[in-house]
């Protein structure tokens, strides 16, 4: 047994994927099987965390309370009729889950804080950026040390709107170099078939044409005014323009000799999203996922991500202190933040970092939060911490 217990911000911390503060015995077997814990000892801890018994570990389980659970917790809540019970007999957390969890912790923090560190943008026009990230990825091949991805998500081309198609051929002549990939994820039109013209097409298809280029359509693509379904014809003047749909699908692309997978998800509100199958090879391989919404991964992805792209929210555009516009989708349904995720960067797993993009246009303002443009990523290697501090 450890002495100090066990840190519960921490546990919370890697293991709270809906951000409500308990720990499930889902999501704690979730983290138990990515740091290769057997189903006899992950049973073992979750008895001895769960002191109160409720079938969820929160900080009604930390008794004193210090910030740890530890035995002491159970001798205080524990009486001493049932002493003989499971829970209080209970070795305690192996020194091995604490461990792993500390050095887990600490790879999560130091990858997004380098992820942060990079950032950078660049103005391409109409109050649009460009912004550039370095993205450490565990154990990426050499060979695709340096692979750039654009993201552009939401752009919402509107019939008689001119600045939405400027901006996207604004940002092509700002790119400093032809990305290796571009993905879209959604939200194409504003609400209408009219919306996307020729000169959106074109545009489109003159963005960094040597690029390869995938899309998966947004909530928006799926039906215009008066409830006319849209998406059939919003996918094929995707396509004319370039962009393959990965709709469902998955595209192995060699770069310079390493293959870096891609795969995409369905619409969470109005398309038929299901999480893809992988091949077994596939999983030690680099696995990107891209989907309009992150709630199409539903938190029950497996843990063979690498990274995950995604869009709709739109930074919230405007954010009022205590309510945002990310609040208002979740109050009208569309939006059930399953991942804890609202807005840039964060570690879904030891292995996954997800993107959710700030949109490439604005509905309304952009009030206190981030400017509407793209993303160009460079991918890096990450080197594992192998001690927990």
């Amino acid at each position: 047994m450890i002495s100090e217990g066990m840190d519960l911000a921490t546990l919370i911390e890697v293991s709270d994927k809906h951000g409500d503060g308990l720990v499930t015995p889902r999501e704690f077997h979730t983290l138990c099987k990515e740091l290769g814990i057997d189903t006899d000892a992950e049973q073992n801890y979750f008895r001895f965390l769960d002191v109160n018994r409720d079938g969820m570990i929160s900080a009604d389980d930390d008794q004193i309370p210090d910030g740890y659970i530890d035995q002491m917790d159970h001798e205080f809540i524990v009486n001493p009729q049932r002493s003989t019970e499971p829970y209080a007999n209970s070795n305690g957390v192996s020194q091995r889950l604490e461990h792993l969890i500390k050095i887990e912790m600490r790879n999560s923090a130091k990858r997004i804080s380098q992820v942060r560190k990079s950032e950078s943008a660049e103005t391409i026009g109409n109050g649009n950026v460009l912004c550039t990230y370095s993205v450490p990825i565990l154990n990426l091949p050499m060979a695709l040390e340096g692979a750039t991805i654009l993201h552009i998500s939401d752009i919402h081309f509107l019939k008689g709107n001119k600045k939405r198609i400027d901006n996207i051929n604004n940002l092509g002549a700002t790119l400093g170099h032809v990305p290796d990939v571009i993905v879209c994820t959604g939200d194409y039109i504003k609400d209408d078939l009219e919306d996307f013209t020729d000169d959106a097409v074109e545009a489109l298809h003159n963005l960094s044409p040597e690029s390869r280029k995938f899309f998966v359509p947004g909530n928006h693509d799926f039906f215009g005014k008066n409830g006319k379904r849209t998406s059939d014809y919003v996918d094929g003047l995707m396509m004319e323009a370039g962009y393959q749909n990965l709709t469902g699908r998955h595209q192995p692309l060699e770069l310079r000799g390493a293959v870096l997978n891609f795969y995409g998800i369905d619409d969470a509100l109005l398309g038929k999203p299901e999480i893809p199958v992988l091949e077994p090879g596939s999983r030690y391989e680099k696995n990107i996922l891209i989907t309009h919404n992150l709630d199409a991964i539903n938190n029950s992805f497996p843990g063979c991500w690498d990274l995950i792209l995604s869009g709709h929210l739109h930074s919230g555009e405007i954010n009022l202190w205590l309510y945002d516009g990310v609040d208002h989708l979740i109050r009208t349904g569309k939006y059930s933040n399953l991942n804890g995720q609202r807005r840039k960067w964060k570690s879904l797993s030891s292995r996954t970092l997800s993107y959710v993009s700030p949109g490439f246009s604005t509905h309304h303002a952009r009030i206190n939060t981030e400017k509407a443009g793209a993303t160009l990523m460079t991918l890096t290697n990450y080197h594992q911490i192998s001690k927990a501090a």
